[in-house]
Protein backbone atom coordinates (compact mmCIF):
# COMPACT_ATOMS: atom_id res chain seq x y z
CA UNK A 1 0.00 0.00 0.00
CA UNK A 2 2.88 2.82 0.69
CA UNK A 3 4.47 1.66 -2.81
CA UNK A 4 1.30 2.37 -4.56
CA UNK A 5 0.88 5.98 -2.48
CA UNK A 6 4.24 6.71 -3.30
CA UNK A 7 3.63 6.76 -7.26
CA UNK A 8 0.15 7.82 -7.11
CA UNK A 9 1.82 11.02 -5.21
CA UNK A 10 4.46 11.22 -8.16
CA UNK A 11 2.11 12.38 -10.77
CA UNK A 12 2.52 15.59 -12.60
CA UNK A 13 0.96 18.83 -11.99
CA UNK A 14 -0.74 20.45 -14.63
CA UNK A 15 -2.94 23.46 -15.06
CA UNK A 16 -5.95 23.60 -16.79
CA UNK A 17 -5.81 26.47 -19.39
CA UNK A 18 -9.60 27.34 -19.60
CA UNK A 19 -10.41 26.81 -15.64
CA UNK A 20 -7.29 27.81 -14.16
CA UNK A 21 -7.61 24.39 -12.13
CA UNK A 22 -4.38 22.53 -10.66
CA UNK A 23 -4.72 18.42 -10.90
CA UNK A 24 -1.91 15.91 -10.65
CA UNK A 25 -1.74 13.38 -13.80
CA UNK A 26 -1.09 10.47 -12.76
CA UNK A 27 0.15 7.08 -14.96
CA UNK A 28 -2.06 4.37 -13.52
CA UNK A 29 0.03 1.25 -15.12
CA UNK A 30 3.04 2.63 -13.23
CA UNK A 31 1.47 3.16 -10.15
CA UNK A 32 -0.63 -0.39 -9.94
CA UNK A 33 1.43 -2.96 -10.90
CA UNK A 34 -0.25 -6.27 -12.14
CA UNK A 35 0.20 -9.25 -9.10
CA UNK A 36 3.60 -11.28 -9.58
CA UNK A 37 2.57 -13.91 -7.57
CA UNK A 38 0.16 -17.35 -9.13
CA UNK A 39 -3.03 -18.78 -8.09
CA UNK A 40 -5.72 -21.22 -8.77
CA UNK A 41 -9.49 -20.01 -8.58
CA UNK A 42 -12.81 -22.90 -8.41
CA UNK A 43 -15.40 -20.93 -10.23
CA UNK A 44 -17.17 -24.82 -10.72
CA UNK A 45 -18.81 -26.81 -8.57
CA UNK A 46 -19.80 -24.39 -6.44
CA UNK A 47 -20.52 -24.85 -2.75
CA UNK A 48 -24.26 -25.68 -3.17
CA UNK A 49 -26.26 -29.58 -3.60
CA UNK A 50 -25.84 -30.72 -6.82
CA UNK A 51 -28.79 -33.71 -8.44
CA UNK A 52 -26.07 -35.04 -10.94
CA UNK A 53 -22.43 -36.66 -10.21
CA UNK A 54 -21.40 -35.04 -13.69
CA UNK A 55 -20.16 -31.80 -12.67
CA UNK A 56 -18.60 -29.44 -14.87
CA UNK A 57 -15.09 -28.81 -13.70
CA UNK A 58 -14.20 -24.64 -14.53
CA UNK A 59 -11.10 -23.12 -12.86
CA UNK A 60 -9.26 -20.16 -13.61
CA UNK A 61 -5.15 -19.95 -13.08
CA UNK A 62 -2.49 -17.18 -13.38
CA UNK A 63 0.83 -17.02 -12.94
CA UNK A 64 3.78 -19.53 -14.90
CA UNK A 65 1.88 -22.30 -13.75
CA UNK A 66 4.09 -25.68 -14.14
CA UNK A 67 1.58 -29.01 -13.10
CA UNK A 68 -2.12 -28.88 -12.24
CA UNK A 69 -3.55 -31.35 -9.94
CA UNK A 70 -6.23 -31.94 -7.81
CA UNK A 71 -7.65 -34.19 -4.67
CA UNK A 72 -11.35 -35.10 -4.70
CA UNK A 73 -12.59 -37.01 -1.24
CA UNK A 74 -8.78 -37.97 -1.42
CA UNK A 75 -8.27 -39.38 -4.56
CA UNK A 76 -5.39 -37.70 -6.88
CA UNK A 77 -6.32 -36.70 -10.37
CA UNK A 78 -4.96 -35.01 -12.41
CA UNK A 79 -6.79 -31.55 -13.86
CA UNK A 80 -9.43 -33.13 -15.92
CA UNK A 81 -13.47 -33.51 -15.79
CA UNK A 82 -14.05 -36.28 -12.23
CA UNK A 83 -17.10 -37.94 -11.05
CA UNK A 84 -18.59 -36.46 -8.02
CA UNK A 85 -19.92 -39.00 -5.37
CA UNK A 86 -22.96 -39.19 -3.56
CA UNK A 87 -22.89 -36.96 -0.43
CA UNK A 88 -20.59 -34.39 0.71
CA UNK A 89 -17.19 -34.08 -1.73
CA UNK A 90 -14.29 -31.59 -1.27
CA UNK A 91 -12.43 -30.66 -4.19
CA UNK A 92 -8.98 -29.02 -3.83
CA UNK A 93 -6.74 -28.08 -6.90
CA UNK A 94 -3.56 -27.76 -6.63
CA UNK A 95 -0.71 -26.13 -8.64
CA UNK A 96 3.19 -25.79 -9.22
CA UNK A 97 5.27 -22.53 -10.20
CA UNK A 98 7.86 -23.39 -11.90
CA UNK A 99 9.93 -22.45 -8.82
CA UNK A 100 8.50 -25.01 -7.24
CA UNK A 101 6.04 -22.97 -5.10
CA UNK A 102 2.42 -24.54 -4.31
CA UNK A 103 -0.81 -22.73 -4.42
CA UNK A 104 -4.50 -24.42 -3.80
CA UNK A 105 -8.01 -23.63 -3.53
CA UNK A 106 -10.70 -25.88 -2.69
CA UNK A 107 -14.79 -26.23 -2.74
CA UNK A 108 -17.08 -28.15 -0.58
CA UNK A 109 -20.24 -29.41 -2.68
CA UNK A 110 -23.03 -32.12 -2.11
CA UNK A 111 -24.50 -34.51 -4.86
CA UNK A 112 -28.29 -35.82 -3.71
CA UNK A 113 -29.30 -38.23 -6.87
CA UNK A 114 -31.45 -39.95 -4.70
CA UNK A 115 -35.56 -39.39 -4.55
CA UNK A 116 -37.57 -39.15 -1.55
CA UNK A 117 -39.03 -42.30 -0.33
CA UNK A 118 -43.00 -42.69 -0.62
CA UNK A 119 -44.96 -45.77 0.48
CA UNK A 120 -48.35 -45.60 0.62
CA UNK A 121 -49.61 -47.77 3.06
CA UNK A 122 -53.22 -47.72 2.92
CA UNK A 123 -55.43 -47.66 0.84
CA UNK A 124 -54.58 -50.52 -1.77
CA UNK A 125 -56.00 -49.90 -5.00
CA UNK A 126 -59.79 -50.79 -5.69
CA UNK A 127 -60.59 -50.18 -1.72
CA UNK A 128 -62.97 -47.33 -0.37
CA UNK A 129 -60.98 -45.50 2.32
CA UNK A 130 -61.43 -42.02 4.09
CA UNK A 131 -58.00 -41.36 5.29
CA UNK A 132 -54.47 -42.22 3.48
CA UNK A 133 -51.41 -43.62 5.54
CA UNK A 134 -47.91 -42.63 4.18
CA UNK A 135 -44.50 -43.15 4.54
CA UNK A 136 -42.55 -39.90 3.20
CA UNK A 137 -39.11 -39.66 3.39
CA UNK A 138 -37.78 -36.93 5.98
CA UNK A 139 -35.97 -35.02 3.17
CA UNK A 140 -38.99 -34.16 1.23
CA UNK A 141 -39.49 -30.36 0.98
CA UNK A 142 -42.75 -30.71 -0.85
CA UNK A 143 -45.64 -32.73 -1.12
CA UNK A 144 -48.72 -32.99 -3.06
CA UNK A 145 -51.61 -35.19 -4.71
CA UNK A 146 -53.77 -35.54 -7.93
CA UNK A 147 -56.98 -35.89 -8.67
CA UNK A 148 -57.85 -35.31 -11.92
CA UNK A 149 -56.76 -32.34 -13.33
CA UNK A 150 -55.57 -30.88 -9.83
CA UNK A 151 -53.27 -30.48 -7.38
CA UNK A 152 -53.51 -30.32 -3.84
CA UNK A 153 -50.59 -29.62 -1.47
CA UNK A 154 -49.85 -31.31 1.86
CA UNK A 155 -47.50 -30.91 4.67
CA UNK A 156 -45.23 -33.22 4.19
CA UNK A 157 -44.54 -34.22 7.72
CA UNK A 158 -47.74 -35.93 8.32
CA UNK A 159 -48.17 -39.35 7.74
CA UNK A 160 -51.83 -39.60 6.55
CA UNK A 161 -54.23 -37.66 4.78
CA UNK A 162 -58.23 -37.05 3.95
CA UNK A 163 -58.67 -36.56 0.48
CA UNK A 164 -62.40 -35.61 -1.05
CA UNK A 165 -65.22 -38.21 -0.83
CA UNK A 166 -65.19 -39.85 -4.24
CA UNK A 167 -64.18 -42.48 -7.02
CA UNK A 168 -61.03 -41.74 -8.57
CA UNK A 169 -57.86 -42.89 -9.02
CA UNK A 170 -54.86 -41.12 -6.89
CA UNK A 171 -51.73 -39.97 -7.67
CA UNK A 172 -49.05 -38.84 -5.08
CA UNK A 173 -46.22 -37.00 -5.31
CA UNK A 174 -43.21 -35.61 -3.14
CA UNK A 175 -40.24 -33.91 -4.15
CA UNK A 176 -36.94 -33.11 -2.17
CA UNK A 177 -35.43 -29.75 -2.28
CA UNK A 178 -33.28 -30.02 -5.50
CA UNK A 179 -35.83 -31.70 -8.26
CA UNK A 180 -35.74 -35.22 -6.99
CA UNK A 181 -39.08 -36.60 -7.01
CA UNK A 182 -41.17 -39.91 -6.57
CA UNK A 183 -44.88 -40.50 -7.55
CA UNK A 184 -47.01 -43.06 -7.30
CA UNK A 185 -50.60 -43.86 -8.48
CA UNK A 186 -53.73 -45.79 -6.49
Amino acid sequence: VNEITRRLNNGQNITDSVSGLNFSRIDLLNALELPTGFWINISNPQNKTYNSKNIDLVYNTFGEIDKCWMNLNNNLLSCDNFNATEGTNRLEMFVNHTDSRINSSFVDFTVDTISPTLIVNSPINGTVVNTVNLSIDTNAATCYYSIGNGNISFNCKETSFAPPYGDYDLELFVLDGITNTNSTKI
